[in-house]
Order: structure tokens, then C-alpha cells, then sequence
């Protein structure tokens, strides 16, 4: 699909299957994939949420952003050690791929850590995407709300106080409305201050630094501690309607998650660099 098409058939408006596969999706996912095994790892019982769920797995159209994204990924020959996280999350990856070419969301992903331990809410407000949401997760134990993703993390962290640090979530939000930059941090700065140890992982897209920056000074002036993993295979010189990057706000995240997720970026990268092999990455400590 055609970025042409995307801006003509969605003025204003973000749906995730449009952009499945992409290389936001990637690094969002692969981050995902390697903080979560170490959250389950550290906690008996771990409390995940996903903000903005979507439908939780899209089918990929003969052409589209995913091309940049899982396409150029798994065509890649580079030579990844197979006991790392990123080979974990290719495998994943390649399996849902090669099983009807689909790209599974982060609902997928964090439903198949669910077991007697653990468990999974995931927010969707769209009601068609809810529904969609519904099917595909009626085998598992995850629980599927249609409501405000963000309200119910509120809620959440408010039930569950300052003592616990078993609480994780996943906040994506579609960033298509200017305020978005300051709702979304903001409501993320009211639930950490009624459960200070939560885990936190605020994806954001990167076309410039400019709102990025000012997102991140608002939560340093609110004193909260975190480290953000950008990576950008596009140079931010090129004007597109496509991602040039994207970025990850950890807070209260494993260290051995951090120093992992900083090993898989120039693999991702390299793999998905779209001009003369260009990409950068920077994690920055908030």
C-alpha cells in the first residue's frame, strides 16, 4: 500500500495495520520481547498492560512500510549469534511471517508469557479493532478492555500502590494529535507517583528531535529516571510520510534489558538502513 494512499484514506487518523511490520514495530518489539523475558524472570508474578493494543495481529499487504521493517530484516544475512535476544525475536518473528505473512502486535507477544503467574490486560477503545482483538486472544488468558488505555493504567497503578514493583506496561500510542505529547506523558507522570517502581516502556516515533526532547526534559523536570533507546534508519534530513525512527523510554527497567536492547540496534540497523546504509542509534539517560 502506497504511502500516497495512507495519507489520502487516513487524514488524522493512525491505524496500526497500515504501519504493521515497519521498522518502528521492529524496535519496539524487539525491545518488547528482551525487557519482558527479564521482568518474568525477576517476578513471581508479573502485572503486564497494553495501553494501546490494537487488533494484535495484521496480515501484510504485497507492499507497504513492513517492507523496510521485518521484510528487510529477514532478508538480511548478517550474521546474528543465535543465542541472543534479537534471534529470539526473529524466530518469533519469522514464524508468524511465513504462518500466512503476518506480523504479530505486542498483544501476541506478551500473551505467549502468560502462564499460572502472570497476567495480561490489554486496552483497546476502537471497537472494531477491540473485536478484532477479542478473537484473536480468546485462547489465552489475557484480559481485552474497551476503554482508555491510559485511564486504566491509572487505575491500576493506583490499586496497586507504592509497594509493589510487579507492575509493568506498555504504552504505544498512535501520536497522531499534537497533544499527545503532553496528555500522554503527563497521565504516565500521575500513575508513577502511586507506584513509583512500576516498569514502563513509552514507544514514540521520530521524524525530528523537537517534541522528543521536550517530552523527555518534561519527565526529567518531573523526576523521573529512565533511559531512551532511539534508533534511526532514515537520515532526519529526508522529509517522508513514512518513520525516519523511533524510540523507547524505559523507566525502572532491568539494566541487563537496557544493555541488551543497546546490543540489538546496529543489527536492526544495518538490516534496515533505507539510504546508503545510514542509521544511527543513542540511548539517553532522562
Amino acid at each position: 500500500m502506497s504511502d500516497k494512499y495512507l495519507k489520502e484514506a487516513l487524514p488524522g487518523q493512525y491505524e496500526h495495520r497500515f504501519h504493521a511490520g515497519n521498522v518502528g514495530d521492529l524496535w519496539k518489539h524487539a525491545i518488547l520481547l528482551a525487557l519482558v523475558k527479564d521482568l518474568t524472570a525477576q517476578h513471581d508474578s508479573l502485572t503486564m498492560i497494553d495501553a494501546f493494543a490494537g487488533e494484535g495481529s495484521y496480515t501484510l499487504g504485497s507492499t507497504g512500510e513492513w517492507t523496510e521493517g521485518i521484510g528487510a530484516l529477514l532478508k538480511s544475512t548478517l550474521p546474528i549469534p543465535s543465542s541472543s535476544a534479537l534471534a529470539s525475536f526473529i524466530s518469533y518473528a519469522r514464524q508468524q511471517f511465513e504462518n500466512g505473512k503476518r506480523y504479530a502486535g505486542s498483544p501476541a507477544l506478551l500473551s505467549s508469557f502468560l502462564g499460572a503467574k502472570h497476567t495480561l490486560t490489554c486496552y483497546e477503545i476502537d471497537p472494531t479493532a477491540n473485536a478484532v482483538l477479542t478473537r484473536s486472544l480468546a485462547e489465552s488468558s489475557a484480559k481485552v478492555q474497551a476503554c482508555d488505555g491510559l485511564e486504566g493504567l491509572l487505575a491500576e497503578a493506583s490499586s496497586t500502590g507504592a509497594a509493589s514493583a510487579n507492575l509493568f506496561a506498555l504504552v504505544d500510542p498512535p501520536w497522531n494529535k499534537k497533544e499527545d505529547w503532553r496528555v500522554v506523558p503527563s497521565k504516565l507522570v500521575k500513575a508513577l507517583k502511586h507506584t513509583p517502581t512500576m516498569t514502563i516502556a513509552l514507544w514514540y516515533p521520530i521524524k525530528s528531535y523537537t517534541r522528543v526532547s521536550t517530552m523527555l526534559k518534561y519527565f526529567k523536570d518531573e523526576s523521573v529516571k529512565g533511559v531512551a533507546l532511539d534508533l534511526i534508519t532514515t537520515p532526519l534530513t529526508i522529509q517522508r510520510n513514512r518513520l525516519n525512527g523511533s524510540g523507547m523510554l524505559l523507566v525502572n527497567a532491568p539494566i541487563t534489558s537496557i544493555t541488551t536492547c543497546n546490543e540489538m540496534a546496529p543489527w536492526i540497523g544495518v538490516a534496515c538502513a533505507t539510504h546508503s546504509g545510514y542509521w544511527e542509534s543513542r540511548a539517553s539517560a532522562i
